[in-house]
């Protein structure tokens, strides 16, 4: 009885060994995301790397007002909508109490880049939005905002605006609507304004039209939303709306269409077209609409160039 009961245990080791390997379909169906993943964390390396070289090479000279002087780059790195990492070099470090960032947003246009960034306690609530804008400064009330000087303003009722000079060109704007800080309490929370050299990330880049909006909607610690706006309308492409979110419930109807290489379904709906597309091994979904849409290869064509980075 030796002989068979040897046989049964070497079976038995060879099928549990080849059940606890890899899964070599899975893995080679992951490769082209994981190199995008890499490409894409050199290059904000690389990105990252090259402007501490330039500001420490460069010299820069705060003037009297704040105004940056020096060998500067014409343009911040985000000027072109390819870009994937846009300069917001200041955090609100310390919210009013039960406040958090909640909102990103940048929009891009033949003027520059703006970038945004909303703190609340609540998603529709009184809020506080930092902004980092071309342009110069408005006219207001003088006040100091640290070592810089700025002004104060009050666009509306129960909203308060403190704008100063930006460290690499343009201006830095805090507004606070609704959360009933008074004249002297928005400028010291204008003063407290953090300068960390930060940058914000797309993880969608769309190049459909001149102008384009992106906002990042900060779910909870782990979860986000992200959409982008390509208002073509102006060359008569109509507008092209692209969503990075957790993915909805599963729809049924829609004709099953290739889009980067995987299955993707096309709905039709009131004037416009939406493909759809879950992202392999997250729980995020893919989602392209363009409205009107003359043809539906004109939908698939756009839905193709845009880039997930994630």
């Amino acid at each position: 009885m030796t002989g068979p009961i040897e046989e049964l245990v070497r079976r038995a080791q060879r099928e549990r060994a080849e059940a606890g390997g890899p899964d070599l379909e899975r893995i080679r169906a992951a490769l082209p995301i994981l190199s995008r993943r890499r490409a894409r964390r050199r290059r904000a390396g690389f990105v990252a790397a090259a402007v501490v070289a330039i500001l420490g090479v460069a010299g820069i000279v705060a003037l009297p007002g704040g105004t940056p002087k020096g060998e500067q780059p014409a343009a911040p790195p985000s000027a072109r909508t390819s870009e994937v990492l846009v300069a917001m070099p200041y955090e609100l470090e310390q919210p009013p109490a039960g406040y958090r960032e909640r909102l990103r947003t940048i929009e891009e246009g033949p003027g520059g880049v703006t970038a945004t960034r909303t703190y609340s306690a609540t998603p529709d609530g009184p809020h506080v939005t930092l902004t980092v804008r071309p342009g110069g400064l408005p006219n207001g009330e003088p006040v100091d905002v640290g070592p810089l000087r700025g002004v104060y303003e009050e666009p509306a009722a129960g909203a308060a605006r403190v704008t100063w000079p930006a460290r690499l060109g343009g201006v830095v704007s805090l507004d606070a609507a609704g959360t009933g800080l008074g004249h002297d309490a928005v400028v010291q929370l204008a003063a407290s304004v953090a300068d960390h050299s930060l940058w914000l990330e797309k993880p969608l880049i769309v190049d459909w039209a001149p102008d384009v909006r992106y906002t990042m909607s900060l779910i909870d610690q782990d979860r986000w939303a992200t959409t982008v706006v390509a208002d073509g309308s102006a060359q008569a492409r109509g507008t092209l709306t692209v969503t990075l979110a957790p993915a909805p419930e599963s729809e049924t109807g829609g004709e099953i269409v290739a889009l980067h290489g995987r299955p993707a379904e096309l709905f039709a709906e009131d004037g416009a077209l939406r493909v759809v597309q879950h992202i392999p091994y997250t729980d995020l979904a893919l989602t392209v609409t363009l409205r009107p849409a003359p043809d539906r290869d004109v939908l698939l064509d756009a839905a193709a160039e845009v880039d997930v980075r994630i």
